[in-house]
């Protein structure tokens, strides 16, 4: 994990596993929760996907300065920015991220429910309308097809044909955002600036929903 993000971010402090190679590992008869840390006295082992938003939220400079990416992934990721803006000054960018492909499927099965509606993008989008002169959405997708489809428009840029890290960049580089769901525009938005929408998907242990009852300029939007 430390060798692929070593590809990705320039300043990451985190040791290899080999650092805690002198530490005794014990086996757990349950597996150990996120909500477990707070009362536990030693070292443990997190699951896989676990993401501690209310640990992320005091540290977001620290986190920030950490996962600071490569170079050449910044001036990747400004290409399509510097294109979008057409040589206008003073523009402020919103990522937008839109979740979809296998998290539709995902969202049945875990919540019973419908992936977001474009009306949702598009009524942030408006908010943004209303309070910035110059304004252009980078949209961020697993479906860029779909989002040509439903969010058209002048100030609108879909992005295509880029990695997952250059996704992630462009995100960073962008002065507010909007996603729905899932860690990756959650991150995308942590790494961002100001404000973020998100999306209330009604259950308060989805991280980005966490996040952002943690954050002041994060906003929970039905």
């Amino acid at each position: 994990m430390i060798h692929e993000l070593g590809k990705i971010f320039q300043n990451l402090t985190v040791p290899l596993l080999s650092y805690l190679a002198h530490c005794r590992i014990q086996k757990y008869p349950i597996q150990v929760q996120a909500d477990m840390i707070d009362h536990f006295n030693g070292s443990m082992l997190l699951t896989i996907y676990d993401q501690l938003p209310k640990y992320i939220a005091p540290l977001l400079s620290e986190v920030r300065q950490i996962f600071e990416f490569k170079e050449h992934i910044v001036e990747e990721s400004e290409g399509p920015l510097r294109s979008a803006s057409k040589g206008v000054k003073n523009i402020t960018y919103v990522g937008v991220h839109v979740r979809r492909t296998n998290y539709i499927a995902y969202l049945k099965r875990k919540y019973d429910t419908s992936p977001v509606k474009p009306d949702y993008f598009r009524r942030q989008m408006n908010v943004f309308w209303n309070n910035y002169k110059t304004i252009i959405f980078v949209v961020v997708s697993d479906d860029p097809k779909c989002c040509e489809r439903e969010l058209h428009g002048d100030d609108v840029v879909v992005i295509r044909n880029k990695s997952p890290e250059e996704d992630l960049a462009i995100m960073s580089a962008c002065n507010h955002s909007i996603i729905d769901y899932g860690t990756y525009g959650m991150w995308g938005a942590i790494l961002s600036g100001v404000d973020t929408f998100v999306y209330n998907l009604t259950d308060s242990k989805v991280a980005a929903f966490e996040m952002a009852s943690l954050l002041p300029n994060w906003h929970i939007i039905t």
